[in-house]
C-alpha cells in the first residue's frame, strides 16, 4: 500500500554542495545501516551528519524515514515538515508523500489526504499515491461514520442513564410510600389492637362483677330476685290467712246466740 522512498537521497547528497568529508562520511554509512535494516545505527549516523549540517532538508528526510521504519510516526511526521523546506521539487514530492504515510499510520487521515494530494499536484501520474489518496479518503468516512456512532451511543447511554435515575427515583418514592402505608397499617393494626384490649377490659370486668355478685349471694349479703319474690309472696299468703282468722272470729262473735257465762 505505501511506498517509502529513501533511494533518491544518496544523489540528493551527492549533488549538494558540501565541503566537510565528516558530513558525507556519516550519511553514506547511514544509508547503508538504513539498506541493511539497522534503523537504530542509522539514525544516530543521520544525526551526526545532521550535527555538521543543521539545515540539510535531505537529513531531515532521511531521519524522517528511520523514525517511520521504527514505528516512531510523530517523529517522522515532524522531520517529513522540516524537510519541505527546500528548493528541491522532486525532494518536496517525496517529503509529501511519505507525510502522507505516517499521517494516515497515526490515524490522522484527513491529513494524510492533503498530503496525498499535494504530492499528486507535483507527480500526477504516480497511481500509488492516487490508491493511497483514495484508501485515506474511505478510512476517513468510516472513522466519521464510528464517530457519528460513538456520539449516538454516549447519548443514548446518557439518556438510558437519565432514565435509570428517574426509575430509581421512582422506585424510591414508590418504597417510601409503600413503606408510610405499612407504617400506616401498623398503626391501625395497634389501634386495633388497642381497641380490643379496652373491650376486654371492659368485659372482664363486667365478668368480675357477676362473679362478685354472685359470691355475695352465696354467702346471704345480697338476696337474689327470686328469693325476694318468694318472700314477698309468703308474707302476702300469711297476711290473707291472718285476714280470713279476723273474719271468721268477727263472724263468730256476731252469730252466738247461747247464755254468756
Amino acid at each position: 500500500m505505501f511506498k517509502l522512498t529513501l533511494t533518491i537521497i544518496l544523489l540528493l547528497v551527492a549533488s549538494t554542495a558540501v565541503s566537510a568529508d565528516d558530513f558525507i562520511d556519516y550519511v553514506n554509512k547511514g544509508n547503508k545501516a538504513y539498506s541493511e535494516k539497522k534503523y537504530s545505527e542509522a539514525l544516530e549516523l543521520y544525526q551526526s551528519a545532521q550535527s555538521d549540517n543543521p539545515k540539510s532538508s535531505e537529513i531531515d528526510y532521511n531521519l524522517g524515514g528511520t523514525l517511520y521504519q521504527q514505528g516512531k510516526y510523530p517523529e517522522a511526521i515532524e522531520r517529513y515538515k522540516s524537510a519541505l523546506n527546500t528548493t528541491d521539487l522532486n525532494l518536496e514530492g517525496q517529503s509529501h508523500y511519505n507525510l502522507g504515510n505516517s499521517y494516515f499510520q497515526t490515524g490522522d487521515f484527513q491529513n494524510a489526504i492533503t498530503s496525498y494530494q499535494n504530492y499528486l499536484m507535483i507527480n500526477p501520474e504516480d497511481i500509488d499515491a492516487k490508491k493511497n489518496l483514495e484508501l485515506a479518503r474511505k478510512m476517513l468516512k468510516e472513522q466519521m461514520k464510528n464517530q457519528e456512532k460513538q456520539q449516538q451511543d454516549g447519548e443514548q447511554n446518557k439518556d438510558g442513564e437519565e432514565q435509570q435515575k428517574q426509575d430509581g427515583d421512582q422506585d424510591q418514592e414508590g418504597d417510601e410510600k409503600d413503606q408510610q402505608g405499612e407504617q400506616n397499617d401498623q398503626d391501625k393494626d395497634g389501634e386495633d389492637k388497642e381497641g380490643k384490649s379496652e373491650a376486654q377490659k371492659k368485659q372482664e370486668e363486667e365478668q368480675k362483677k357477676q362473679e362478685e355478685r354472685k359470691r355475695k349471694e352465696a354467702a346471704g349479703k345480697i338476696m337474689s330476685k327470686e328469693d325476694a319474690e318468694r318472700i314477698l309472696n309468703g308474707i302476702k299468703d300469711d297476711e290473707e290467712k291472718q285476714q280470713k282468722k279476723l273474719r271468721r272470729k268477727a263472724n263468730t262473735q256476731n252469730e252466738y246466740l247461747g247464755n254468756d257465762w
